[in-house]
């Protein structure tokens, strides 16, 4: 099998894979789960629905749902590999990955997320509409990435006070 045909575990798998570090000394250890897994795993099991509802985006198709989706997970694995809240540079990339490389697809998503910008700012005239579509699902992306970032501080001040 090669590297390209192994499946790469999605965020809420990989919140689910058990990285957790043992402490003590003598035969008896107690696992201990660092808080920013917890959080992780809280992110990672949003649905695609109550990701739209935040934003208050439509959540009406496979491609819809695969988006939000998509945002949530990565936002699981980058808390996993930074070990905590991830940077503005890893929410970009989270963001800018969200809608999809293909035209037909980033449509489907447009429509299925009934996703609106004005984009006469942003527009030079030469853009087409598949890349006026990436604008406004990137913005989207962006703010569904500023609520995960806003639910991070919120789970781990929830942790904090459970413990």
């Amino acid at each position: 099998m090669s590297p390209a045909e192994v499946a790469r575990p999605t965020g809420r798998e990989l919140a689910r894979i058990p990285t957790r570090c043992h402490t003590g000394t003598g035969s008896r250890r107690e696992p201990i789960v660092k808080k920013f897994e917890k959080v992780a795993e809280r992110i990672g099991e949003l649905t695609a629905y109550a990701l739209a509802n935040t934003v208050e985006s439509a959540c009406e198709g496979g491609e819809a749902r695969a988006f939000f989706e998509g945002i949530g997970d990565s936002y699981a694995e980058a808390i996993i590999y930074a070990e905590g809240k991830p940077d503005d540079d890893a929410e970009h990339e989270i963001a800018d990955g969200a809608p999809d490389i293909y035209n037909h697809t980033r449509m489907m998503q447009l429509v299925e997320t009934r996703a609106y910008l004005d984009t006469s700012d942003l527009a030079t005239g030469n853009e087409d509409i598949v890349t006026l579509a990436g604008y406004v699902l990137y913005d989207l992306a962006r703010e569904v990435v500023a609520h995960l970032a806003e639910l991070f501080d919120e789970y781990a001040d929830e942790i904090d006070d459970d413990e």
